[in-house]
């Protein structure tokens, strides 16, 4: 073996840099907007941060990130900068989605088929099983605008931080795709994620929207593929 003349600190400082480096990049790579909002140099310092605070346990860092925007909430609380945190979170479900397993999707004409069998008074008790993809972020922040106008090529649009909140359903079909929902359909979708029933998910949703339009969003969220099979318990 050549002698390359470093001394064992030197290879171990050389080391160091080099698992610092692929760190950030894990990370770069996983938070594009979230690092172009902030700038490179802050990025470089929070990605730093977080590392000694969360360091890898593997060698695979596709897991890296996620416990960054956790990290990133509670470094920013109380300052004007907290919408960084809630786009990482959006990019986080974006990672999640684009590596989660495929999962079976709902046939509506099975499920409409198996419903006439059943009594009409307990549809409510059906339960849901979420496709693997389905994330959903809420944001006090317009979070989707800004997302969406930092991944333009060239100068992006400005975005009004008072525009009010924005809840976004991240799901994949052939790729990941972000949708906005309301608040009563984010409320819905996550009692469903969570085991929740059809009445739960319902009554979650109607507390925030009395009009909720449960004919329209089942099948549009069956058509998107965030619904997998259905069960009713015995």
């Amino acid at each position: 073996m050549l002698d390359d003349g470093l001394p064992a600190s030197g290879r171990i400082g050389i080391y160091a840099n080099n698992v610092r480096a692929t760190f950030r990049t894990a990370l770069q790579l996983t938070f594009p907007v979230t690092r172009r909002l902030g700038g490179d140099a802050w990025f470089a310092g929070a990605a730093d941060t977080y590392r000694q605070a969360h360091p890898s346990r593997s060698g695979d860092l596709q897991h890296a990130g996620e416990r960054f925007p956790a990290f990133l909430a509670a470094r920013l609380a109380g300052t004007a900068h907290t919408v960084l945190a809630d786009v990482a979170a959006l990019e986080w479900a974006c990672e999640c989605a684009a590596v989660a397993p495929d999962g079976p999707p709902l046939d509506l004409g099975a499920l409409a088929t198996a419903l006439a069998r059943v009594p009409e008074d307990r549809h409510g008790e059906l339960r849901f099983v979420l496709h693997p993809a389905c994330r959903c972020v809420a944001s006090a922040y317009p979070v989707v605008d800004v997302w969406e106008a930092q991944r333009v090529a060239g100068e992006p649009r400005a975005v009004d931080l008072e525009a009010g909140a924005q809840h976004a359903l991240v799901c994949r079909r052939d790729d990941v795709e972000v949708h906005r929902i309301d608040a009563a359909t984010h409320a819905f979708v996550q009692r469903l994620g969570a085991g929740g029933t059809l009445a739960e998910a319902t009554a979650d949703a109607t507390a925030l929207d009395d009009a909720f339009p449960l004919d329209v969003r089942l099948p549009w969220l069956a058509t998107l593929g965030v619904l997998g099979p259905a069960r009713l318990d015995a």
